[in-house]
């Protein structure tokens, strides 16, 4: 019996719908960092540095390919040139939501043929599982093109579409900052080494944007800094157990709500821990040379909020600033 009523309960986990509106500013972000991403490399003038084998003017003598490279004809310019543009395309027709799934699978294509020879992994693997969060979801039902013509406007507020590649999304970056805040043992992310990598990776001029002459006199900032980024991202999972609290707080309710279960309900501690976020993401785009890997992070953050909970903070935004435009909000 146990099992059967777990059983139920996922099946209509799986089952349940919802407003359209998270998984579109999702995509409509998604698609805004591939293409920015590569068009950054485009007018930075590095394609063939990258990705072209050094036989052809690259910088790698043997890259790693994929197959859909070597079915091109291998890392040549005119191959590279042409998946380039063609995840550009595909990242370009994701974000104004045209075509459906077709766009991210394009852009995921022709982006994961390039990506196993670039200097940005861990960006391009989020990137790419975007993508293919994108192809499984019906992303394009509001914010898009596809309504404007099917529909006859681009704001849908009576469409709903499937919650689990939402679900799939916030697990897919719990896993990230997980595994990132486990695996930091050393280059001064621990104890015992006095929690320096936030101070030390400042002063690398390959990694810094600007000379901060000041650190030394904010040294024990850096420090707690550090600190608090790693434990940051080891405490991860604990939002998993508030989405679960949340959708078992009606059903269990005969043993008492428990402490911790108030708690964490009472507080929304996921606000707390996507504040500190959006303040890390945004400090590391501001002081170092990462890549595209903040932005692509920020990107999943609007799966974390359910669609209702996004109109509400945009209608308190509309009242706070009654300037703002006010038009339909998906």
């Amino acid at each position: 019996m146990r099992w059967g009523r777990r059983w139920r309960a996922w099946v209509a986990l799986c089952d349940r719908r919802e407003p359209a509106l998270a998984l579109a500013l999702f995509r409509i972000a998604v698609g805004t960092v591939l293409a920015g991403t590569l068009l950054s490399v485009v007018f930075d003038g590095t394609v063939v540095a990258l990705w072209v084998d050094a036989a052809h003017g690259g910088i790698f003598p043997s890259p790693r390919r994929t197959v859909l490279v070597d079915l091109l004809g291998g890392p040549t310019p005119p191959v590279v040139w042409g998946l380039v543009w063609t995840a550009v395309v595909g990242g370009i027709g994701t974000a104004i939501g045209a075509f459906g799934r077709l766009s991210p699978l394009i852009a995921v294509q022709a982006y994961a043929a390039l990506y196993p020879t670039s200097i940005n992994a861990s960006s391009d693997w989020l990137i790419a599982n975007g993508l293919w969060l994108l192809v499984l979801a019906d992303a394009t039902a509001t914010l898009s093109l596809d309504a404007k013509l099917r529909h006859g406007r681009f704001v849908r507020d009576d469409v709903t579409v499937m919650a689990w590649p939402r679900y799939l999304a916030i697990f897919q970056l719990v896993c990230v900052y997980a595994f990132a805040g486990f695996e930091k043992i050393g280059e001064g992310w621990t104890f015992a080494e006095g929690y320096t990598a936030i101070y030390n990776v400042l002063q690398r001029p390959d990694r810094a944007r600007f000379e901060l002459d000041f650190l030394p006199s904010v040294y024990p900032v850096t420090q707690a800094m550090t600190f608090v980024s790693v434990y940051w991202e080891m405490s991860a999972p604990l939002l998993l157990l508030f989405y679960y609290y949340r959708a078992t707080s009606e059903s269990e309710q005969e043993g008492g709500r428990g402490r911790l279960r108030s708690f964490v309900l009472r507080h929304d501690v996921r606000l707390w821990f996507l504040a500190f976020g959006v303040l890390f993401h945004l400090g590391i785009a501001a002081t170092l040379h990462v890549g595209p890997f903040s932005y692509i992070a920020l990107s999943f953050y609007f799966c974390f909020l359910h669609p209702d909970e996004l109109r509400a903070l945009w209608r308190r935004a509309l009242r706070r600033f009654p300037s703002a435009p006010r038009g339909a909000t998906g």
